[in-house]
């Protein structure tokens, strides 16, 4: 690493090789964090526009909205599933290409989080997990951000 500043070199080589693989695997696991969440507000938007529909009932306009809204929905929950998490990877469509052309064993191979291809997380482990993140954000909607990150909120204040 070079500093244009002073004009000299900050780290050797050898440094630079293993800061690099201190910041992928720091980078691995913030990724994998970061589409956990993300997988797991799919499911909260998915609830929270069920509710939606059922609540605008009676209420003409916004009935009308609410109804062609989550006419989309359950299709990115379907997404959510099959491109985020799946139970059971499945390591042979990967190793014999041949054998998987089935739409159930491609989803399981190249899900983000648990396929074989992707991350390769058990979905069985992580699930539990998620349900939990959910749980807190359903029970507890104004503070998640503060009960997930473990900050108080003056700390994030102070930030």
């Amino acid at each position: 690493v070079f500093d244009d500043v002073y004009g000299k070199l900050i780290l050797k080589t050898s440094e630079v090789k293993e800061i690099n693989a201190w910041a992928a695997a720091a980078t691995y696991g913030l990724i994998f964090y970061a589409s956990s969440v993300h997988a797991t507000i799919h499911v909260l938007h998915y609830l929270c526009t069920l509710a939606l529909k059922q609540s605008s009932e009676g209420f003409d306009e916004l009935e009308q909205w609410a109804n062609t809204y989550a006419a989309m929905t359950p299709n990115k929950y379907d997404s959510v599933g099959d491109l985020l998490l799946n139970s059971q990877p499945n390591i042979l469509s990967v190793l014999m290409p041949n054998e998987a052309n089935s739409v159930e064993s491609i989803g399981n191979t190249f899900s983000i989080l648990t396929g074989s291809s992707g991350m390769g997380a058990s979905g069985d482990k992580l699930r539990p997990i998620l349900q939990d993140m959910l749980d807190m954000w359903a029970t507890n909607p104004t503070t998640y951000i503060q009960d997930m990150m473990n900050i108080p909120a003056e700390r994030m204040e102070e930030a």
